[in-house]
C-alpha cells in the first residue's frame, strides 16, 4: 500500500506468554486504546478520561478504573496521579510472568530520561494530550534547572533510581512524592526511596513507631477515621464521617467532594500510614484525582 497508514506495536511476547489471555476485556480495551497515544518506543501517554471513554466505548469511568487496575496487576502498567489541571499518566511496563521484555515504566519510555517525550508532546497533541502540554514542559524544566551539566545529572535520574532501589520501591517512592505535591524533584524522590529501603530492612513502620505490626483493620476507612479522632479538628472529623466510600476489591473509591486538605490527609494515610499501600480513587464531577500506589 502506497499511502501511510497510522499502526500501533504490540509485542507478541504478551500473547505468547499468557499475559493477554489472563486480562479482563475491559484491560485489554483500554491497553490497545492507550497504545494508540504512544509511539515504537513505548514513551508514556496521558489522554484525558473523556477521550478514554470515547475511543474505548465504555459508557461509565467504573470501566477505565478496572482496565487501569487489571493492567497494573497483570504488570504491564504503571499509573501516575493526575490533578485537577493534568491528566493521569500512564507508563507502558512489561513485568508479567515470564516476560522476555526488558522492564520499563518510570523512565520516559526511553534511556535517555524525559528528552525523548518532549518531542512526543506535538505529535500526540491532537489525539486528546495536548491539552497537558505546558504542564510537562514545567515539569521537564523542573527536573533540570537545578542540575549541573555532565555527572550531577546523571546521578539523579529515574533509571538510576530504579537500579538502585528497585521498580516497586521507586513506584512507592513516586507516589508518595505525589502526594506531597513533589513528585518533580527527584532528589526528594530519592530521599523517599531511602527512608523506605531503611523501613523495611529494620521492619519498623515508618509513621506507626509505637506498632510492630500493621493492624489489618486499619486498611479500612472505619480503620482511617479511628485514626483521624486523635488527630483532627471535630469539624474535619464530622466532614470525613458524611462522605460516602465505596470498597472495590483492593481499590477505594471516594464518591463525594472533598477539600484539598482533607484529599491531601487521605492521601498521606493509605500511602504512608499503613503498609503496604492502598488505591485511593477520588471521584467528584468530572475529576478524577487519583492516588497510586502499590496495591493491597
Amino acid at each position: 500500500m502506497g499511502e501511510h497508514y497510522p499502526y500501533i506495536k504490540f509485542f507478541a511476547d504478551i500473547i505468547e506468554s499468557g499475559a493477554w489471555a489472563n486480562l479482563s476485556s475491559a484491560a485489554k480495551t483500554l491497553y490497545l486504546v492507550l497504545l494508540k497515544f504512544s509511539d515504537q518506543h513505548f514513551k508514556p501517554v496521558w489522554p484525558s478520561t473523556e477521550v478514554l471513554l470515547k475511543f474505548t466505548g465504555f459508557k461509565t469511568k467504573k470501566s477505565i478504573i478496572q482496565g487501569k487496575r487489571d493492567l497494573i496487576q497483570a504488570g504491564l502498567l504503571q499509573v501516575t496521579p493526575g490533578t485537577g489541571h493534568t491528566s493521569s499518566r500512564y507508563y507502558f511496563c512489561f513485568n508479567y510472568p515470564g516476560s522476555k521484555i526488558p522492564p520499563q515504566g518510570y523512565n520516559f519510555g526511553n534511556p535517555g530520561g524525559g528528552r525523548k517525550e518532549t518531542q512526543g508532546v506535538g505529535e500526540n497533541g491532537s489525539q486528546g494530550s495536548g491539552e497537558v502540554a505546558p504542564n510537562h514542559i514545567n515539569i521537564t524544566i523542573t527536573n533540570n534547572q537545578h542540575q549541573e551539566p555532565g555527572k550531577r545529572k546523571k546521578e539523579v535520574s529515574l533509571d538510576e533510581l530504579e537500579k538502585e532501589y528497585g521498580s516497586t520501591t521507586l513506584t512507592e517512592a513516586f507516589s508518595i512524592a505525589k502526594g506531597r505535591g513533589m513528585e518533580t524533584n527527584l532528589r526528594y524522590v530519592q530521599g523517599i526511596c531511602k527512608n523506605l529501603t531503611k523501613t523495611k530492612d529494620s521492619s519498623m513502620p515508618e509513621f506507626n513507631q509505637n506498632q510492630g505490626t500493621y493492624d489489618e483493620k486499619e486498611t479500612t476507612w472505619n480503620g482511617f477515621l479511628r485514626w483521624s479522632r486523635d488527630r483532627l479538628a471535630k469539624s474535619s472529623i464530622e466532614t470525613l464521617e458524611k462522605i460516602r466510600v465505596e470498597p472495590d476489591g483492593r481499590t477505594l473509591c471516594v464518591l463525594d467532594p472533598v477539600t484539598e486538605s482533607l484529599r491531601m490527609i487521605i492521601a498521606k494515610y493509605f500511602t504512608e500510614e499503613i503498609r503496604p499501600p492502598i488505591l485511593v480513587i477520588f471521584s467528584a464531577k468530572n475529576e478524577e484525582n487519583r492516588i497510586t500506589s502499590t496495591k493491597h
